[in-house]
């Protein structure tokens, strides 16, 4: 009877969620630690479906409200980690730890584990903020916005400069305890329309480090927005072109858009709806031409190999009179019967003339073609049933 009530105590042990205090792993047991730039508090993880709960104070009581010295509370955590910030440097803490497994929360670890942060550093600082927004050069800025930088571990307080000489021969100075601040706090903000230079350098007991590299920016003179786009005239390249604030490729007015999708914008595409422009190269799909390229028409043609022959059946040709021809061209087969497509192209690859008809091998066909043609070089492309054949022709 005892051995079967110890076995279902076993299972039910290893079915039901973690209920008694969560262990902790670090920092614990008077640890120290760097505060800067955040205190990693680890423990051990039960496994999937489980989350935690984390509180951090400045004692092992835990006690809320005003003059309480719980000072977090972190829920929902489904890692057995957290990167606490609020930690600063010289103080000690205490922090716990519980599990949480459906409806169910275990128990907290007492007091839980405590540690201690470092005294902040005693050098002077040894390098700059980096100057982080507005960005260099930027154009129509809020005479009352902010000025941001990137901050410094161990640092006491920042000494900020701006001026309207890239000299800063007249510069105000302030100092701020944050790694940013609103020009409105430092002077009262700017004047509109005026180009501002600003610098930053950090500051602790020790000394001042060195400033940051110069930055400028200009602030706006009024917000008129001409093509009501939303963006102001002093901050829009195209203050007249509600459909953009920069020139782009094609400049203020024109539509950059690209119909092609060939990374050519229509403005400046020869060819603006097929791929590519005039003289790229192409395949117009026919194994009689090479050398293929978009014609001026942004046609895909290519040359004609004279005298090409067919792979899958016997040859054929035919005999061109007069060549030079005028108004007409007399065209007898030697060796196609039946129906034939005639295609006289011109030398920029160009089609200027069709024309289907029933060729007889060893009987003549007249192909009129008055005088709408231009003296010089053409090429006359005949496919038939057994392939296609080119020969070159003038016409004069």
């Amino acid at each position: 009877m005892s051995f079967h009530a110890s076995r279902w105590a076993v299972m039910i042990i290893a079915l039901a969620p973690f209920t008694h205090a969560q262990a902790q792993t670090s920092p614990c047991n008077g640890d120290t630690v760097d505060p800067f730039p955040s205190v990693t508090l680890t423990w051990y993880d039960q496994g999937p479906g489980y989350s935690y709960e984390v509180q951090i104070a400045f004692d092992g009581y835990y006690t809320m409200g005003a003059g309480g010295s719980l000072i977090s509370w972190v829920s929902g955590l489904n890692t057995p980690l957290l990167n606490s910030t609020i930690c600063t440097y010289d103080t000690t803490y205490f922090w716990r730890i519980r599990s949480h497994f459906g409806d169910v929360w275990g128990d907290w670890a007492g007091q839980g584990c405590n540690f201690f942060t470092i005294a902040a550093p005693l050098n002077a600082p040894d390098q700059a903020p980096t100057a982080t927004s507005p960005a260099d050069g930027a154009h129509c800025v809020d005479p009352f916005s902010w000025l941001v930088w990137s901050p410094l571990g161990g640092i006491l307080q920042y000494r900020v400069a701006v001026d309207t000489l890239p000299s800063f021969a007249s510069a105000d100075t302030t100092v701020v305890l944050s790694p940013f601040a609103t020009l409105n706090s430092l002077f009262g903000g700017l004047l509109p329309g005026a180009t501002c230079y600003w610098k930053v350098c950090a500051e602790n007991a020790l000394g001042t480090g060195t400033w940051s590299t110069p930055w400028s920016f200009t602030t706006y003179e009024d917000v008129t927005d001409s093509d009501g786009d939303g963006t102001a005239d002093c901050s829009d390249g195209c203050p007249n072109d509600p459909n953009k604030i920069a020139p782009g490729i094609c400049g203020c007015g024109v539509s950059d858009v690209d119909s092609d999708a060939d990374l050519m914008p229509d403005c400046i595409d020869s060819c603006p709806f097929v791929p590519g422009g005039v003289g790229w190269t192409c395949d117009d799909g026919l194994y009689w031409t090479h050398n293929d390229s978009l014609n001026t028409m942004c046609e895909c043609v290519g040359e004609l190999i004279m005298g090409t022959i067919p792979a899958h059946g016997p040859s054929f040709s035919f005999d061109l009179s007069p060549n030079p021809a005028a108004d007409q061209l007399t065209i007898r087969s030697r060796g196609e019967d039946g129906p034939v497509h005639f295609d006289l192209i011109d030398v920029s690859g160009r089609v200027v003339m069709s024309e289907e008809t029933w060729l007889i091998s060893g009987l003549p066909h007249t192909m009129r073609l008055g005088d709408a043609f231009a003296r010089g070089s053409y090429s006359l492309r005949c496919i038939g049933a057994r392939g296609s054949y080119a020969q070159r022709v003038m016409i004069r």
